[in-house]
């Protein structure tokens, strides 16, 4: 039995590994419909561990479920994204003011495991996946530490929503681009160490700032290749359904 759950668990990493490339990487196209069956046979596992990966990536804000009419390629809308990185902006800044003044020793602890974990994950495909994880963390820690649980829930319901963002930056950017996400994550501590609100503040500006303008240069390439609709929905334009933007 164990051997058993052992091998389904490998083919449904092995599952979602191979969708998650191919929705980051544009070789499916924003709103495409995703068939279980049509999958299951391109990656040669059975229809139920595709089912699982694909339910795995709804939670990472890669794919919908439309009820009744499966899973599809999220579309991402210009506008959206800007308001919510805007809010991020807005609550993030607030949070780190306010993290200087509150943050525990066990949030400086956690928060210093964490940059060491990710410095050790060098700069693999596996090694991405764990730091967008583990980025993801560094900044609910900082939420946490504001000691506004209100705010902490916001942060989380904010970074959920731009999981398909955080994702794509990560799986996109140069070896220069992952080095200065690292540092500025590393400066994030040091200012809590520091209690400099000011620094903090401005510190997170330009990260999530960074971020958005990274963000928005690759949302830019993508609707150059498959066009833009009047509505904001890119809609390809020539066949073919693969893109590179590295």
């Amino acid at each position: 039995m164990g051997q058993k759950t052992t091998r389904t668990r490998a083919l449904v990493d092995r599952a979602y590994a191979y969708l998650k490339e191919m929705i980051l990487y544009h070789e499916v196209k924003p709103g495409q419909r995703l068939q279980d069956r049509d999958l299951a046979q391109s990656i040669g596992v059975s229809r139920t561990p595709v089912r699982e990966a694909l339910s795995r990536l709804e939670r990472d804000g890669l794919v919908i479920n439309l009820e009744g009419r499966g899973y599809f390629v999220r579309e991402i809308d210009r506008q959206e994204v800007e308001h919510l990185y805007d809010l991020r902006e807005l609550v993030e800044c607030h949070a780190m003011g306010l993290a200087v003044k509150h943050a525990r020793p066990e949030d400086i602890e956690e928060l210093a495991k964490m940059l060491d974990a990710i410095e050790a994950l060098g700069n693999s495909a596996e090694g991405r996946a764990e730091g967008v994880k583990l980025g993801i963390r560094i900044h609910e820690i900082v939420g946490r530490a504001s000691g506004n649980p209100w705010m902490h829930q916001t942060m989380i319901r904010l970074l959920d929503q731009l999981l398909f963002c955080i994702w794509t930056e990560a799986w996109l950017e140069t070896s220069a681009e992952l080095e200065a996400t690292r540092r500025e994550h590393r400066a994030y501590l040091r200012v809590l160490q520091a209690k400099s609100a000011t620094k903090g503040r401005a510190l997170v500006r330009t990260h999530v700032r960074r971020a958005k303008a990274q963000f928005l240069r690759m949302l830019k390439a993508r609707e150059a290749f498959y066009g833009q609709s009047d509505s904001g929905h890119m809609k390809p334009h020539r066949g073919g359904n693969s893109l590179s933007i590295i």
